[in-house]
C-alpha cells in the first residue's frame, strides 16, 4: 500500500548526505516563495521594474524582492490566484515559475541561432527560458507527449511572444533520428520529491520504492539514451529532475556515463549555494566525476528542491 507524505521526516533516508538535515527538515515545512519571471521578449528592465513598483504601491503585492542568483526573477508576496489574473500576466509580460527550475536553462547556456531539443517541454516554463535565452532566433523543438500538457505548453509559449517554437507530439524515448541537436534539455519524468513543501506535499501519495518508481527510471534511462542519440558531436546535454532520490539523479548519470563513454560530464558554471552530486548512496559507488552534477536544496536556496547535470557529447 502506498504511504502518504504526512511530515518532512519522510525524508529520514537521505539524512545521511543532505547537509544541515533538520534546517531542511524545517524548510520542508513552509510554502515556497511565488516567484515571477520577466519576459524580455515582451519587457525591457525599466518597465519591469515600474510595473512591481506601481502595483507594490497600490497593495497588489506586500513586498517584491531580487531573488539571487538567477536573473530577472522577483519574490512576490501576493497570491498566485492574483498575480494570474493580472492583465500583465494575461499579456505575457512574466511567468510564474519557481526560481530553482531556472538553473538546468543557465546551465544548458542557450544561444541565438541554434537548433535546441525541450524533450519533455510542459508545462512551458523552462522552454520559455530556452526560446528568450535564444533572443527568439534559431529552432527550438518543444516535444510533449500529452495532448493536454501540449495544449498548456503551447499556450505559455504563445502567451511569451515565443515564435522560435515548433511543437511535436512524441514519447520521447522514441522522438525520430531525423534531425540532430547543439543542445538538448531532459527535464524528465521523476517522483517529484523536490516539491513537497508545506501544503502542496498533500498531493503526494505514493511510496518511495514501489513499481511506480522503478518505472520511472527505466524511462529515464531510454529517455537518456535517445536524447545522446540526438545530440551532435561536441553538443550540450542537461539532464535534470525535481527529485531527491539518488537512485533518479547520480545513479542514472553514474549509469549512462557507463553506457556511453564518448560522453563527459562537466562543470554546469552555474553559481549558486548548490551542493555537489553525491559520489555514493548506501551500498552503490558512482563515477567520481558524479560529483560534478549540482544538488539544489530548499533551506539553501529558498525554492523546489532540484537536480541537474551537464554532458558534452565528445
Amino acid at each position: 500500500m502506498a504511504r502518504a507524505y504526512q511530515k518532512p521526516a519522510y525524508f529520514n533516508d537521505y539524512r545521511e548526505f543532505i547537509p544541515d538535515f533538520d534546517s531542511f527538515l524545517q524548510q520542508q515545512e513552509l510554502l515556497p516563495p511565488v516567484v515571477i519571471r520577466r519576459n524580455p521578449l515582451k519587457c525591457d528592465e525599466k518597465s519591469f521594474e515600474n510595473f512591481l513598483v506601481r502595483r507594490q504601491s497600490d497593495g497588489a503585492f506586500a513586498s517584491v524582492a531580487k531573488v539571487p542568483f538567477v536573473d530577472d526573477c522577483y519574490e512576490i508576496a501576493a497570491d498566485r490566484a492574483i498575480l494570474g489574473g493580472m492583465l500583465e500576466h494575461h499579456l505575457g509580460l512574466f511567468y510564474m515559475q519557481g526560481a530553482s527550475s531556472l538553473l538546468p536553462v543557465m546551465a544548458l547556456n542557450p544561444k541565438p541561432g541554434e537548433t535546441i531539443l525541450d524533450m519533455c517541454a510542459a508545462p512551458g516554463g523552462k522552454t520559455a527560458l530556452i526560446a528568450q535565452a535564444m533572443q527568439d532566433q534559431g529552432l527550438l523543438v518543444a516535444n510533449e507527449l500529452s495532448s493536454g500538457r501540449k495544449r498548456v505548453l503551447k499556450a505559455n509559449l504563445d502567451r511569451i511572444g515565443a515564435t522560435n517554437v515548433a511543437f511535436t507530439q512524441f514519447a520521447g524515448e522514441k522522438f525520430p533520428l531525423t534531425t540532430k541537436f547543439d543542445r538538448i534539455l531532459l527535464d524528465g519524468p521523476c517522483s517529484a520529491e523536490g516539491s513537497l513543501r508545506g501544503a502542496w506535499s498533500k498531493q503526494f501519495d505514493y511510496q518511495r520504492n514501489n513499481s511506480y518508481r522503478e518505472g520511472l527510471q527505466r524511462l529515464q534511462v531510454k529517455l537518456f539514451d535517445r536524447a545522446i542519440e540526438l545530440l551532435k558531436a561536441n553538443g550540450r546535454l542537461v539532464y535534470s529532475t525535481c527529485t531527491y532520490d539518488p537512485a533518479e539523479n547520480e545513479a542514472q548519470v553514474d549509469g549512462v556515463l557507463k553506457r556511453h563513454p564518448y560522453l563527459a560530464l562537466v562543470d554546469s558554471e552555474v553559481s549558486g549555494p548548490w551542493c555537489d552530486g553525491i559520489d555514493s548512496y548506501r551500498d552503490q559507488a558512482f563515477n567520481d566525476s558524479v560529483k560534478k552534477a549540482k544538488r539544489v536544496y530548499p533551506h539553501k536556496f529558498n525554492s523546489w528542491g532540484f537536480f541537474f547535470a551537464t554532458f558534452i557529447k565528445q
